[in-house]
């Protein structure tokens, strides 16, 4: 945004601006020159707030100097350059540092220092830099370049998941809901139907945890996974109903045309090019064959921090996490020869843990999290383009670039 031409605000005693954000204790406000505060921001500043030249703040923001919930009072000050993400809440008597960028959704309740990205509830730094570089900041937690959000994608998924990917699923991460347990994934293979002798493949089997409920069925099971890791905890299992286990990109596979029953692929699909995977399982699956996925949708619910949160550490811990465009996959199911059997959204982060779902031939709502399942009942020509997903949620986009607010 350019600001040759800008001008201080008028700004009234608790009504809002030209620009839709509020003061309250105007007497202790210290506005730098181009500034820039996003819509319904709200500024508490009758302790004293300074914002220093060149802060940008998102929108939706609180600054505090009072809090009435612990009586807490003091000056904050945002120095020169900083840049606050959309939705974060700054506690009273807090410094931020010169250069230093907040991530979207921060409670920001300590000093942050000159020079640094800091993120979270409650904000913690999580790089460190002499001088952040524009370069940097463009891979960084906010990023606002016209055209959006731009990430060289570097993700990868290494080795050393498998041990906290197992306590993830067991235990859940501190803070954050636990993954679907078994009475859930029970209810799922039931409705996969599953027959006996059937061949199944487990795409990215993990550690095989789902392995002993699909042998219930006494079928054919062929575990592949793109880490050595997870296929030598396979091994371990001595288990007669895994036919196959080795590694194998589900993208791209050695696998014949038509040559499973089922395709089971939990907990997986979000960490794939889903075009391509897609178009390998349709390729390898029988006609009459079925297909299950379960993954992220695009377009969660804009209150969904504890969503927000693990999409944005994926994100910082270069790992890859991808959003399915649901509505459109399942509108081109008949161009992909696909049957839709069963659809259920799950809204909030930790819905699918208790299996509380909405269905999908009914509901057109937002929602998180998603399990399909699909039936091939005719072999179809297409490419591998299919534009179903993209690396990061509608909700990352909008909220990243609402860092440089709209004048709208």
């Amino acid at each position: 945004m350019k600001f040759n031409d800008w001008k201080k605000p008028e700004i009234e005693e608790g009504k809002l601006t030209k620009w839709n954000w509020m003061v309250q204790g105007i007497e202790g406000l210290k506005l730098g020159n181009k500034t820039d505060i996003g819509a319904f921001t709200y500024i508490n500043a009758k302790y004293g707030v300074e914002i220093g030249d060149n802060v940008k703040i998102g929108a939706h923001t609180s600054i505090y100097s009072e809090s009435t919930i612990d009586n807490k009072r003091g000056k904050i000050t945002i120095e020169k350059n900083a840049k606050i993400g959309t939705h974060s809440v700054i506690m009273p008597g807090i410094t931020i540092g010169k250069n230093s960028i907040i991530g979207a959704f921060s409670f920001v309740n300590k000093d942050i220092p000159d020079n640094v990205i800091a993120y979270g509830v409650p904000v913690r730094i999580i790089k460190k830099e002499n001088k952040i570089s524009d370069n940097k900041i463009k891979r960084a937690v906010l990023n606002v370049n016209e055209g959006g959000i731009k990430i060289e994608d570097k993700r990868v998924i290494k080795e050393e998941y498998n041990k906290e990917w197992r306590e993830v699923v067991e235990k859940g991460r501190k803070g954050d809901f636990k993954s679907p347990q078994q009475d859930v994934i029970n209810a799922y293979l039931w409705l996969f139907d599953i027959k006996k002798n059937e061949k199944v493949l487990d795409v990215g089997c993990g550690y095989g945890r789902e392995i002993p409920l699909m042998a219930k069925y006494d079928c054919k099971i062929y575990a592949i996974d793109i880490l050595q890791s997870m296929i030598d905890e396979v091994k371990k299992q001595d288990n007669d109903f895994v036919k196959e286990t080795k590694i194998e990109n589900i993208e791209k596979t050695s696998y014949p045309n038509e040559m499973f029953d089922k395709i089971f692929c939990w907990a997986t699909f979000d960490c794939l090019n889903q075009d391509k995977a897609l178009c390998e399982m349709i390729r390898i699956t029988k006609c009459g064959g079925k297909i299950l996925i379960t993954g992220r949708n695009s377009e969660y619910f804009d209150d969904d921090k504890v969503a927000h949160i693990a999409e944005q550490k994926a994100f910082e811990n270069n790992f890859p996490i991808n959003f399915t465009h649901i509505n459109k996959l399942i509108k081109i199911f008949p161009l992909l020869g696909l049957k839709f059997l069963l659809g259920r959204g799950f809204k909030y982060r930790g819905d699918f843990g208790i299996n509380k779902f909405e269905d999908l031939n009914i509901y057109k709502g937002n929602f998180y999290e998603y399990i399909l399942i699909f039936e091939k009942i005719e072999n179809k020509n297409f490419n591998n383009n299919l534009g179903i997903f993209n690396k990061h949620s509608k909700n990352y986009i909008k909220y990243n670039k609402i860092l440089e607010p709209s004048r709208k």
